[in-house]
């Protein structure tokens, strides 16, 4: 961005981005629009306060102060409880002490110790991984068969593959069949939900439930298409892609599920995000700890990840070394 700045617009620059906010000045006292009044540095507290506070939900957005108690109420950021199977944190892991986290570890270890726990990684990962893994190829035919494939860029061809080799699994697994199962969709964010519409009518596929709420405060066994199943039907959890420590919530909830008698039949994750792992919620604790691994080898295993998935790796020498190493979780 240039230092001009374009005159009768809000004047501030978002830091992410370095752009100008498109909008217009709120009002004669300041140069900023409503939602950006509290960054402006000519007015003092008392007036930029009396203009705008920040929701005391969710600080990332601001609010009128007169209007607070209806914000509150309808604010997306409020707490819900949706139900008995809403319950805060039944799936968190234990709580650590904050020194159990080491985000910027690579920082504080010499290059030499960084090198004698890669050769560590890899003596361990030798000793449990006799075989590779096949990385079998998913046949895109069958689910291009309504597309045209020429339109497709590289990004949604690949998020294609990707759903076809969860459905492929599905199938060779035996875990679906005509019209004897339903879902519930699961997810922490908004979304538009604008395909919704066309799954509500009459032969527009199996029924489904959609919640808002975190895997963290899923009670598995309370969901109403679990607890009311009348046909003992078998439990089948599937995702793409749960990021990060997200993973370990839902293997957690699984877990919870299955000791309340309710069969869990297969689990599908397709991974996501490693570095975004948090040691208070990782559900291999006790596998590392029988390998003589520590909270502070957890935190730079994590970070070696990203490795593996560098957007700056075609920059760097082809020997493969960086990215096998980047697998190494």
């Amino acid at each position: 961005m240039t230092d001009e700045k374009v005159p009768n617009r809000c004047q501030y620059v978002c830091p992410r981005k370095q752009r100008q906010c498109k909008m217009l000045p709120s009002n004669h006292l300041s140069m900023y629009c409503m939602e950006h009044v509290l960054y402006d540095p000519d007015l003092d507290e008392t007036t930029k306060n009396s203009l705008r506070i920040p929701c005391p939900l969710n600080p990332l957005h601001s609010i009128s102060p007169h209007d607070l108690q209806r914000h509150i109420r309808k604010c997306n950021q409020r707490p819900m409880i949706l139900g008995p199977f809403h319950r805060p944190n039944c799936n968190s892991g234990l709580e650590c002490d904050n020194h159990d986290d080491y985000p910027t570890i690579l920082q504080e270890i010499t290059d030499e110790e960084v090198q004698e726990f890669i050769i560590r990684m890899e003596t361990i990962h030798d000793d449990l991984v006799k075989e590779p893994l096949e990385n079998n190829q998913t046949n895109l035919d069958c689910y291009l068969s309504n597309v045209n494939a020429n339109e497709l860029g590289n990004r949604a061809r690949k998020h294609l593959q990707q759903i076809g080799s969860l459905i492929e699994h599905l199938v060779q697994l035996d875990l679906v069949q005509a019209n004897t199962f339903n879902f519930t969709l699961i997810e922490r964010d908004h979304q538009r939900y604008r395909y919704d519409a066309h799954h509500r009518r009459e032969h527009q596929g199996p029924s489904f439930e959609r919640y808002r709420l975190d895997i963290r405060d899923l009670y598995l066994s309370e969901l109403p298409s679990i607890k009311n199943n009348q046909f003992q039907k078998q439990v089948v959890i599937i995702s793409k892609h749960l990021c990060g420590g997200a993973t370990d919530l839902a293997l957690r909830c699984a877990v919870n599920a299955q000791h309340n008698c309710h069969s869990i039949r297969a689990i599908i994750i397709a991974l996501c995000c490693h570095h975004r792992l948090l040691w208070n919620d990782y559900f291999g604790k006790e596998f590392f700890h029988r390998l003589n691994l520590t909270s502070k080898d957890f935190s730079l295993i994590r970070t070696l990840t990203s490795w593996c998935t560098s957007e700056n790796r075609h920059r760097m020498p082809q020997d493969g070394k960086r990215s096998t190493i980047g697998k190494l979780k």
